[in-house]
């Protein structure tokens, strides 16, 4: 699973609660829609503005069947972005 608190990641998730369906994002509740489909269209909305914005976005739900979305930046939004950045090496030595 993709670390929630990465900086370049956005996680919805579409559950099932009393009264409907909601949908998670960070520590935020949006709901209850009385339809799931309803729910994912507006966490789809959500994550391809993330993905536009140069995050990846994914939207997971707990309907049958389960479904996944998956919505990655374009080129020209990963240009924009600030660069990330790079971990450094250790050269570790066994003698």
């Amino acid at each position: 699973m993709i670390d929630e608190g990465s900086d370049k990641t956005s996680k919805y998730r579409i559950v099932s609660e009393r009264g409907g369906w909601s949908i998670q994002h960070d520590q935020a509740r949006l709901g209850p829609f009385a339809d799931p489909a309803e729910a994912i269209d507006q966490a789809c909305r959500a994550a391809r503005s993330d993905a536009a914005g140069g995050r990846v976005a994914i939207v997971t739900t707990e309907t049958v069947p389960q479904e996944l979305h998956c919505y990655t930046p374009s080129l020209d939004a990963e240009r924009s972005a600030p660069p990330r950045p790079q971990p450094l090496l250790r050269l570790i030595a066994n003698r």
